[in-house]
């Protein structure tokens, strides 16, 4: 089929080659016609030009040098359109100019004859006879183009008919070609299907497996949380008259009960397939100044300065939940990589503020004036287990980053991470649609 198909593309090929040439051939011809049929006009206007001379009428210098002038400038054109190898055409061509040129010099020395007086010279010198010979060469060389031409039409013809015999190849190969694509569409689109449907399995798999494992961790961190929160509340009641336990206790209590809501959206996150429910949402401003309450004492203990810059009310499409989780990981990591607080400005910023053109979207910064990210990891420090060099000496397994990446990139959003403003330290920025 293959074969049969490339022998009729050559063969179309070349016939369109001899068509294209065939006809090129035909105008040629067509041209030449034209500057024959010129020079023949312009002979027979140099004859009229003499015979009213020879009849005893003024010889009209003019007419007849205009028309000597044009033969001249057309015989010169034609011989331009033919080419070295067209000897018969040459040989008739140099016999047309030739006769053309007899004839002129006939005419001249008739018209000479005249202007001297002597009719009967001029009569027998008539110009009459050698015009007519130029005339018979033309007619010849007119017969000539006539006969290439139909020959070339003929040549066209066949031509035509090569390809009208190679249109059925055509269609059978463009046939085969057609049920060939066919059978292989057919065969993509089902081993499309085919790992797709492994792709699908393979994905409830593992949600099945992030579930079970989502419900062990907040089953083994409840337990103990829900030990820890009766003996919290129980502490609350016995030191309510001293403020300062109480109010440590009553802190206590607010972190196990944020700890609880961590659990409960990360748990609803694993039971949903690792997505967001479609009407979750989140206030950001509460969200962030109750996850980085749980940081002063931290923030101080290690001389670090805790910066909550007031976001304005915006909701994002998250629950409070992962979106704890999120700013709780880069809090955490922002004050552990700042520094012990011996040297320098020990600083951390947190901000949010709505982006997009038409505020589709909140970014929320996470900025500390650390070591920063090593150049070349801004990518690899959020996949699993990666830890930067300067983490050395520093506790963590290396899963805090690649969590905040999954949980954003789950929620239709993204994380980067840049050096902050004057150089120093690192700024995460997480950007989350609104709700």
């Amino acid at each position: 089929m293959i074969l049969g198909f490339v022998a009729a593309h050559i063969s179309t090929v070349t016939a369109a080659g001899d068509l294209r040439s065939h006809l090129t051939r035909i105008k040629t011809t067509g041209m030449r016609s034209q500057r024959l049929s010129s020079v023949r006009g312009n002979l027979h206007r140099m004859g009229m030009a003499a015979g009213r001379a020879e009849r005893g009428e003024p010889f009209d210098r003019t007419e007849y040098d205009a028309a000597r002038a044009a033969a001249e400038f057309d015989l010169a054109r034609l011989r331009e359109l033919t080419s070295a190898d067209e000897t018969e055409q040459l040989a008739h061509e140099d016999e047309v100019a030739r006769t053309t040129r007899q004839a002129e010099v006939a005419i001249e020395r008739s018209a000479a004859l005249l202007a001297a007086g002597d009719l009967r010279g001029s009569h027998e010198a008539s110009s009459q006879p050698i015009v007519h010979a130029a005339d018979a060469s033309i007619e010849r060389l007119s017969a000539l183009q006539m006969s290439e031409a139909e020959e070339e039409s003929q040549r066209v013809d066949d031509t035509h008919r090569r390809l009208r015999h190679l249109s059925p190849m055509f269609d059978a190969a463009a046939a085969g070609f057609a049920l060939l694509l066919l059978g292989l569409a057919i065969k993509a689109a089902r081993q499309h299907a085919r790992l797709t449907e492994e792709a699908n399995q393979v994905a409830e798999q593992r949600a099945a497996e992030l579930e079970l494992f989502a419900v062990r961790v907040a089953h083994d961190l409840r337990n103990p949380l829900g030990g820890l929160a009766l003996r919290t509340e129980l502490g609350i009641e016995r030191f309510a008259s001293s403020a300062p336990f109480k109010e440590e206790l009553q802190r206590t209590k607010r972190a196990i009960d944020r700890m609880n809501r961590i659990i409960d959206g990360l748990l609803t996150f694993a039971r949903s397939g690792g997505h967001p429910q479609p009407d979750a949402s989140a206030v950001v401003s509460e969200v962030l100044v109750d996850v980085a309450s749980d940081f002063v004492t931290e923030a101080e203990v290690a001389h670090v300065e805790l910066v909550i810059e007031p976001p304005p009310t915006m909701t994002v499409a998250c629950s409070a939940g992962p979106l704890s989780s999120i700013l709780g990981n880069l809090i955490r990591n922002a004050l552990k990589f700042v520094g012990d607080g011996t040297n320098g400005n020990r600083r951390v910023v947190v901000r949010a503020s709505s982006t997009g053109n038409r505020n589709e979207a909140v970014t929320i910064e996470v900025e500390d004036t650390g070591p920063g990210i090593p150049a070349g990891m801004e990518e690899s420090i959020f996949d699993p287990f990666v830890r930067a060099r300067t983490s050395d000496g520093k506790p963590g397994l290396g899963l805090g980053l690649a969590t905040v990446k999954r949980l954003v990139e789950a929620h239709h959003g993204h994380i980067t991470v840049r050096p902050g403003p004057s150089g120093r330290g690192a700024c995460f920025a997480v950007v989350l649609p609104v709700a």
